[in-house]
């Protein structure tokens, strides 16, 4: 191990100082990666690179993405592995690129076959400025498209990945590692009620294994690690406006300890904004667990109009219309004898919530017939939105510091 300072009389450090001397900045422990950029960009919602987009692109780069779509068409037949999506309303500029990750929601269809809502994202195959064309990893039959949906993504809540990163090789665990990290950002965003959000950001260390593809010199990145990070709290007023922050990191050391291997530092930024139960939209049919005994009914009969009492919870205002199939009484099943249609959804539900109908109600008795429903899930909105994040002056650096 090097000394410093080296005396006259010690020969064995006068030679370890000047081998580290010839070896190169890596020797004097000065390895070290980075990034720095002053140019304006906008952060990229994507789990893969870039990580940021040019000002002058016409890729649209909000965070939160909601494109009403009028229809839906497998291509080249069904099944299918593609999927083209047209826009209600052509957009000014492809909002997608090839790779994205795509969400479709609420699109009504019938028939046979798979339908199109997907949350889990689909990948993008190509995108104009009146449809978008999804892949799959297999060929599906799909259902025919009928009315509504939209298409999008939504990265709020989510880490998103910034172009600031450095990667360095770490020789043992006697070394540590200083990262140093600046990061100025302005954003905008749409609001519906007046509230407190934050915004968090954070240095993630990955550590990379080399590609098992035949061929491939490239790494990938895994296994993220914390390091640091800074949470900025944001009050905001309803309606449409913009914010910003800075984010300074200047002694951020990590480790000793650290395994041999080859690290990746990045920056890292995530929205968290909360969500709101709208009414009309909070119950689903396809949420509710149900239990109890029906009645004995002579023929199928429609009960409109009944708000069921929450015995836990403080949900309220959901109206349903429920028909009971005819025959002898039997456990209510949504899938055989018992239709739940959702006229209003109310608001406040939760998950777990429990919820009773009076069997008097629904041609029965009470407590003998009654309706028990526990809310499996909700659908909601969030109570704000954000558009398009631009990144300013920023950087990252990762310096190994030998012991």
């Amino acid at each position: 191990m090097a000394k410093y300072p080296v005396e006259s009389s010690d020969q064995e450090g006068v030679i370890d100082a000047v081998n580290y001397l010839l070896s190169g900045p890596s020797g004097l422990g000065q390895n070290f990666d980075g990034f720095s950029a002053y140019l304006p960009a906008y952060l990229r919602p994507s789990t893969r690179r870039p990580w940021s987009i040019p000002i002058d692109s016409t890729l649209n780069p909000s965070v939160y993405l909601n494109i009403p779509i009028s229809d839906a068409v497998p291509v080249g037949g069904n099944p299918s592995q593609f999927v083209t999506f047209t826009f209600a309303t052509p957009q000014a500029t492809a909002p997608f690129q090839y790779g994205d990750k795509l969400e479709v929601y609420d699109v009504v269809s019938t028939g046979p076959g798979e339908p199109y809502n997907f949350a889990d994202g689909y990948n993008v195959f190509s995108c104009g400025t009146t449809a978008v064309t999804i892949i799959t990893s297999e060929a599906f039959e799909w259902q025919t498209y009928s009315s509504g949906g939209w298409v999008g993504r939504d990265y709020l809540n989510y880490p998103i990945t910034t172009d600031c990163y450095g990667t360095v090789t770490v020789q043992g665990a006697t070394t540590q590692v200083f990262v140093s990290a600046q990061l100025n950002m302005a954003w905008e965003y749409d609001c519906v009620n007046a509230g407190d959000y934050n915004v968090v950001v954070s240095i993630v260390r990955e550590r990379g294994f080399q590609s098992t593809t035949a061929g491939s010199s490239e790494y990938l990145f895994a296994d993220p690690v914390l390091i640091s990070e800074k949470t900025f709290i944001k009050t905001v007023t309803p309606g449409p406006g913009t914010d910003t922050l800075e984010a300074i990191f200047t002694t951020v050391l990590d480790g000793p300890n650290l395994d041999f291997g080859y690290y990746r530092y990045y920056i890292i930024v995530q929205f968290n904004v909360p969500g709101q139960l709208l009414p009309g939209d909070v119950l689903d049919s396809g949420g509710l667990k149900i239990s109890g005994t029906k009645v004995t009914l002579v023929s199928d009969t429609t009960y409109s109009g009944l708000t069921p009492t929450s015995i836990t919870g403080i949900g309220a205002g959901a109206i349903l219309d429920v028909t009971l199939t005819a025959g002898d009484s039997a456990a209510y099943d949504i899938n055989t004898n018992t239709t739940i249609d959702i006229t209003s959804g109310g608001s406040s539900y939760a998950v777990g919530d429990i919820l009773t109908i009076p069997g008097n109600d629904i041609g029965g008795s009470s407590p003998a017939n009654d309706m028990n429903l526990v809310v499996e899930s909700v659908t909601s909105t969030y109570d704000m939105t954000i558009g398009r994040a631009t990144l300013g002056l920023r950087s990252l650096t990762a310096q190994v510091i030998k012991q």
